[in-house]
This record gives structure tokens, C-alpha cells and sequence, in this order.
């Protein structure tokens, strides 16, 4: 799913009078403006690492043998179980009261969980020649919602994909100081997006 809809990406190319009149509907700006999202939201995903969506899955995780369990972004837990055996067999759930989730960007709305502390004891330690994934965690994983920077940047992006059609070779326009040409890397888009860059991420 896009990260900003149609009717958001028409306002912002100052289309929205044609949208609201029904004529952009029945031509293929539609289409082209729904095709540009589609591309910026992947090329997002693929800069910071992460989706800023949300989906209901279970993944099964390795744990170091500490009390902290590193996680994908994770919004809510439903089940959490331990393979204590490495027999795939998942023998221990564990309640609420044995865990903590938490995050290191608490200062940041919506952001979601990155980590679990365990309260009752260490994580388990996996077999030296054996299984190493003994977490089990039904969950929603993910962002509860779509952060604003984000769709900014969506925004942003999406504009520059739909508007190249209009560019030759690069070409965006000419000024008094001749040609100039669409970037590469915008500024203003890598400010939206690199606080929800993943670490390792360039």
C-alpha cells in the first residue's frame, strides 16, 4: 500500500481541481499518479530498511542468551513462545507479565517496538549445532500507522517521478543559467527519511 493516496499526490501537483471535477479520473494521469506512489513507496522502503505498513504474521527469532530480544519493528504481540528443547515443538507461552516490549525512539509518536526484555529469566541460549530460531512471536508487525516525514517524502518523490515524463535525457527545464536537470538525490527528501533509517543502512 502507498504511503499517500491519489487524491493527496493531485493536491500536491496542484491537480486536485481536475480530480474533484472528475476529469483526471477518466484519463491516464490516474494511473500515472498511482504508478509514481507505487515506485516511491518501494524506493522509501528500500532507503530506510523498513515498511511503514502493518501485517499480521508469526516469525520465529534468535535470541543471544541476555534478557534483551532484538525484534523487526513490531506494533502488539499475540503469542510468545519458546522452544526450550530446540525441537521445533515451541513448549513455553509466555504471559505479558514475563516480558517488556520497548523501543529506543521513545521520544518519537507511533514508533514502534524494537525490543523485548525478559522479567522472569535470560532469553534462551541456542544449541552450539543445532536450531537457533526458539522465539515464536504472533504479532503485528510493522507501523500502526504511516509516519508524516514519511509521506512527505512519498509525496515528494512521487511528484518528481510523475513530473519526469515531462523531462528529456534528465532535462527538467532551462533557466537563465541554461538546462538544469532532475536530481538524483534531493536534500529535502533525505531529511525526511533519515530518521527512520535503519543502522547499517547508507
Amino acid at each position: 500500500m502507498a504511503y499517500a493516496t491519489v487524491a493527496e499526490l493531485a493536491e500536491y501537483l496542484g491537480l486536485s481541481d481536475n480530480l474533484s471535477a472528475g476529469v483526471l479520473a477518466s484519463t491516464e494521469k490516474t494511473t500515472r499518479l498511482s504508478l509514481a506512489l507505487d515506485a516511491a513507496t518501494s524506493h522509501i522502503d528500500n532507503d530506510t530498511g523498513r515498511t511503514f505498513s502493518s501485517t499480521t504474521a508469526t516469525k520465529c527469532l534468535t535470541p543471544d542468551g541476555s534478557y534483551e530480544l532484538q525484534v523487526p519493528d513490531l506494533v502488539s504481540v499475540t503469542t510468545l513462545k519458546i522452544d526450550t528443547d530446540a525441537n521445533a515443538s515451541w513448549e513455553t507461552t509466555l504471559s505479558a507479565t514475563n516480558y517488556e516490549l520497548n523501543k529506543y525512539h521513545e521520544n518519537i509518536a507511533a514508533w514502534p517496538y524494537e525490543f523485548i526484555v525478559r522479567l522472569d529469566d535470560v532469553w534462551p541460549v541456542p544449541y552450539a549445532n543445532g536450531r537457533r530460531k526458539l522465539v515464536e512471536i504472533v504479532g503485528v508487525w510493522g507501523w500502526a500507522a504511516t509516519p508524516e516525514p514519511i509521506k512527505q517524502a512519498c509525496l515528494l518523490l512521487a511528484g518528481r517521478l510523475f513530473q519526469r515524463a515531462n523531462a528529456v535525457m534528465g532535462v527538467q527545464g532551462f533557466s537563465d543559467f541554461g538546462a538544469f536537470s532532475v536530481r538524483n538525490n534531493d536534500p529535502d527528501y533525505r531529511a525526511l527519511i533519515d530518521t527512520y533509517k535503519k543502522p547499517g543502512i547508507a
